[in-house]
Parts: structure tokens; sequence; C-alpha cells
């Protein structure tokens, strides 16, 4: 007998536990359903959207208890906060917009810097923290007490759910950390790898909140990270594109993705200017479960990015030299050697040389071209100018090459010896001149004298 009731008393939990919860929502109708959501942070004084925020996205399928929509006078209906599967029974609060306070706004590094308000928050009140809420053709808003989560629309598909919470933006961190510079600026190093060192090296230490531990036990502790244990993964490039730095974008890969810098960057096409430098603590990181209860409330279904980040400020790198020499035929230097210096990429010239005594032979064929990251040797050669001289004295202006002429022949002079005729006083030669009448003159004038020494001696 009481081995009959202990079965039948089995049985009856057994039926209670599965067939209970459905017994109850028997006379209920729901079917499941998707409702995509977003939170968007707004100014608790002015009700104006933080546009510098960006607002959180929930994910309606992160868990696997599904939300239902219920149907009431023939349409189905969903509450604010979501209406969980009725397996298991459900159990309600009396404001479920009580976990908002943990939803955590970042800022365009993917930092947090703001905090929604919770339900229930000193210079607020006891009024809801969700101001406005907007679903496809309905809207609800109660900007001095706020929405109940409990609230109820109808269900339309395709819409996503737009919900309006007063956010604050004081002391709200998760994470800090220490650079060696705010704004670090470098030479565009040589490759990908000089480029993460250097910005690990800027990096002094970081810690944050550990968001596993609280998953797991709700303690509230957080890590440090020191440079020498530093091992980045991830790290990204938001380019600035105007002076004050109100523009700028991403560095995306083909896909359109941000470019992880760590794996994927050609810092020859890494433009010059201001960045910066982000470098994500958490990434896309749903929130942990004790702090949203996103089994009960759908909308709590958030993921959360923080990062550190710093200034970089990234200039040309210097090129290698040019040395430009001048040498003879055998290599030795006639001049001392020229250095082009100047940035990498930039263009460069040599010129020509005019030393005295040489010509230049040849030219060399890199004469001129761009800084890169090796020397580069430009050689002009020289050679040793010959003189050849010239009998003739070169040719004054307007002077002309004298003919060839055939030097005249000059008879030569007859005496004609003429007893009658006196001899008259002798023609003097022209000087350099010799006669032949003048050599006839004086022999006979010898001759004479020594006919008359000889009739003297007689």
């Amino acid at each position: 007998m009481k081995k009959r009731l202990v079965i039948i008393l089995l049985i009856t939990l057994l039926l209670m536990g599965v067939l209970g919860p459905q017994t109850v929502f028997a006379q209920r109708e729901y079917k499941e359903v998707e409702v995509p959501a977003i939170w968007y942070p707004i100014d608790k004084d002015t009700n104006e959207v933080y546009e510098d925020l960006t607002p959180l996205i929930t994910h309606p399928d992160a868990f696997e208890r599904s939300e239902v929509a219920e149907l009431i006078d023939e349409e189905y209906y969903i509450t604010y906060m979501g209406t969980p599967s009725p397996q298991g029974g459900t159990s309600w609060t009396a404001n479920n917009f009580m976990y908002t306070g943990n939803l955590w706004f970042s800022n365009r590094f993917h930092r947090v810097v703001a905090q929604a308000y919770s339900t229930y928050t000193p210079g607020i009140g006891t009024t809801s923290s969700v101001k406005k809420l907007v679903y496809g053709d309905f809207a609800d808003e109660n900007y001095v007490e706020g929405l109940h989560g409990m609230g109820q629309t109808a269900y339309q598909e395709g819409e996503t759910l737009k919900l309006y919470i007063a956010t604050g933006r004081d002391n709200v961190s998760l994470s800090e950390a220490e650079f060696v510079k705010e704004e670090l600026t470098i030479q565009r190093p040589k490759d990908r790898s000089l480029l993460i060192n250097l910005l690990e090296k800027n990096i002094l230490e970081y810690n944050y909140l550990d968001l596993d531990l609280l998953e797991d036990t709700f303690n509230v502790k957080y890590i440090t990270i020191e440079n020498n244990d530093l091992a980045l993964d991830r790290a990204y490039l938001y380019k600035y594109r105007s002076a004050d730095r109100s523009i700028g974008d991403y560095l995306k890969d083909n896909g359109g993705q941000y470019l992880n810098i760590i794996d994927d960057l050609n810092v020859d096409e890494l433009e010059l200017g201001e960045y910066e430098v982000v470098i994500p603590i958490y990434w896309q990181r749903m929130i942990p479960y004790n702090l949203s209860n996103p089994q009960t409330f759908s909308r709590n279904r958030y993921k959360i990015d923080d990062s550190i980040h710093f200034t970089l400020v990234v200039e040309e790198r210097d090129g290698a030299d040019v040395v430009v020499s001048y040498v003879d035929e055998e290599g030795e230097n006639l001049l001392n050697e020229v250095k082009l210096s100047g940035k990498y990429g930039e263009a460069w010239t040599s010129e020509v040389k005019e030393i005295e005594g040489w010509t230049l032979k040849s030219s060399p064929e890199n004469s001129e071209g761009t800084f890169t990251d090796e020397v580069q040797e430009v050689i002009y050669v020289y050679e040793k100018v010959v003189i050849i001289e010239d009998e003739d004295p070169p040719l004054g202006p307007g002077e002309k090459e004298p003919e060839d002429k055939e030097p005249e022949e000059k008879e030569p002079t007859e005496i004609i010896e003429d007893e009658e005729t006196p001899i008259g006083p002798a023609k003097l030669p022209k000087t350099g001149e010799v006669s032949s009448g003048l050599f006839l003159l004086m022999g006979a004038i010898v001759v004479t004298t020594g006919v008359v020494v000889r009739k003297k001696k007689a």
C-alpha cells in the first residue's frame, strides 16, 4: 500500500512539474517572437539624445529562452521589457525596469563614459529612468514620471523597439590606463611590428573590472596589467579628418570592418596626421547575466564595449642619405662627397660640378630619384683635360686663314764693267742683303792696292 502511495505521489509530482505550467497557461495563447530593441541615452534635464554616445542594441537570440507575444482580444501583445516564454512559470517584479542601471554607454572610441540611471536614483526621485518608447506606429512617453516596464503594446512584426533612458556621465569608468604620453608623436615606422612595439611602450599599465568574476560571484574586482605583461591582440586606428578633431573615421578592411592593425596594416600606406589608438578591454561582450536578468527581461540582452585610447601623431620618417661623388677614371675623389638628405618618398636631384682641369666623362643613370630606406650612391666620372699647342697663334676676331703663295725668285744683278763709265759711289745694299757687285768692287780694290804697293817697293 505504501509502495503504491509513493508511486502515486511521484506521478503526481511529475505531472505537477511537467504539466502544471502548461495547464496554467492552457487558457492563454502565445507565439514566439523576436523584438529587436535599441536603448538611446538622453539628458535627464533636456531629454535630448546624446549624439556622441553609442546606443545599445539588444540581441533577442542571445539566450535560449525566447520571447513570446500573448494573444489578447484577437491581437498579440508584448510588454515593454519583454514577455518570456512560459516554460517553468514566470515571476514578475513591481517594476522590471529596475535593471536598467547597468546600461553602460560608450563614445566613438568604444570607451564607457556614461551610465543609465537606475529606477530609483537620488536626484531623480522614484520615477522611472525610461522616459519614452517608440515601436512602429505606437509611442508612449512620460518625461516626468517615466514609463513602467510592465506596460504593453501590440506586437508589430519587423519593427524595432526604441527606448529612451535618462543617462549620467559623471564618474563612470570600467577601466583606467596610464600612458607615457597622452599624445605620442612618431615617425612612420618601416614595418608593422615596429609600430606595435612603439604603441605598447607607450602604455605603462591599465586596469579593468573583472566581468567574469562579477558574472560568477557578483564580486567587484579590478585586474591590473602592467607594461611587461602586455599581449595586445587587437588595436584599431581612428583617423581624425579635421583640425578640431570633430570629424573622423576608423581604418577599415576590404570587408568594411575595423582594421585590426596588429594583424593587417601596410605602414607605407598609412596617412600622415593625427589618429586615436583604440585598444579594446571588452569587445562585444554580453552583459553579465546577473546584472541584467535577460531570461526575464528580453530588452536587457545587450553587449558592451570598453577600451583604452591615446592620441597618435604620425610624421614621415627620414629617408636614407644620397651620397654624390665626383671621381677620376681611377675612382679617386676629385671633390668632397655631397650628402643629400630628406624625408622618405621625397624627390631629390644631384648636380654636375665644374672642376678646373677636368671634363665630365660620364653621368650616372640615377642622377635623380626619391629618398628610400637604403643609402643611394651617385657617381660622376671626370677625365683630365689635354692641351695641344699650335705653332700658329689662334686667329683673332674677323681674321682669315692666309692663302698659300709660292715665293718669288729674284734674278741676280749683273755688273757690267765699262771703262768709260766712271765709277760712282757704291749703292749700299739693303739690310740683310749682300750684292754680288759689291764683291767685284772689293776685289778690284784689293788688286789695285797690290799693284801700287809693288811699284813703291821697286
